[in-house]
């Protein structure tokens, strides 16, 4: 549960910031209204969440912790979301990413059972190490079991 509302927290926010900042590129809204209104913004999401009985603050000391622990939190509006995958109707609202990698670029998923044979483990470790030296960025759901095979072998 609090996962999806640091999503929606991070979507939201990028929503607003984004139009307005086009707005103001336009010279249709001055930095100074679009400032206050993004203000105005932030205690409706405060209440939206506390409705839902969950604390902004809780949020952001989550977002502290992914933060501290190497991990970046895209949303799907974000530039740095790759488009192939936005297009999908089931794309995730936001993407975990952690380390140097750009997912812009060439990648590849894989993704399998949680209780991979010897077998599957071992290829798993070995396609995701032949995709990252050839260039791929290694993606999965971070589950248990070939996923974690997968990031094994990169």
């Amino acid at each position: 549960m609090i996962e999806r509302c640091v999503i929606l927290k991070l979507w939201m926010e990028e929503v607003w910031a984004l139009a307005l900042s086009q707005l103001v590129d336009r010279k249709l809204l001055s930095r100074r209204r679009a400032r206050r209104f993004l203000e105005r913004r932030s205690g409706e999401m405060e209440a939206l969440l506390r409705g839902s009985g969950i604390e902004l603050r809780s949020l952001e000391i989550e977002l502290e912790r992914l933060k501290r622990v190497g991990i970046e939190v895209i949303p799907i509006t974000s530039p740095a979301y790759p488009p192939q995958l936005r297009r999908l109707s089931s794309a995730p609202p936001a993407l975990f990413k952690m380390g140097g990698c750009d997912l812009i670029g060439r990648s590849v998923a894989i993704v399998g059972t949680r209780t991979p044979s010897s077998e599957g483990k071992r290829i798993a470790r070995e396609l995701s190490g032949l995709f990252c030296r050839s260039g791929f960025v290694v993606v999965s759901g971070l589950a248990l079991g070939v996923d974690g095979e997968a990031h094994r072998g990169t």
